[in-house]
């Protein structure tokens, strides 16, 4: 691996880490301004937002 491998493995813990703070507080809307479409499951993760449990691991 090189430098650049390491800050595009470092930008994607960063964003899967941002993802997990926003599911973890109920925000449930940045998926739809990246995918531009309703992703599956998050009408259900939204309904469901007090009782989910998400947790990111390296």
């Amino acid at each position: 691996m090189d430098d650049e491998d390491n800050q595009t493995i470092s930008q994607i813990q960063s964003h899967t880490r941002n993802i997990q703070k926003d599911f973890t507080e109920g925000n449930f809307t940045k998926p739809f301004y990246i995918h531009e479409q309703s992703v599956p499951g998050i009408d259900a993760m939204s309904k469901n937002k007090d009782h989910n449990n998400i947790k990111y691991r390296i």
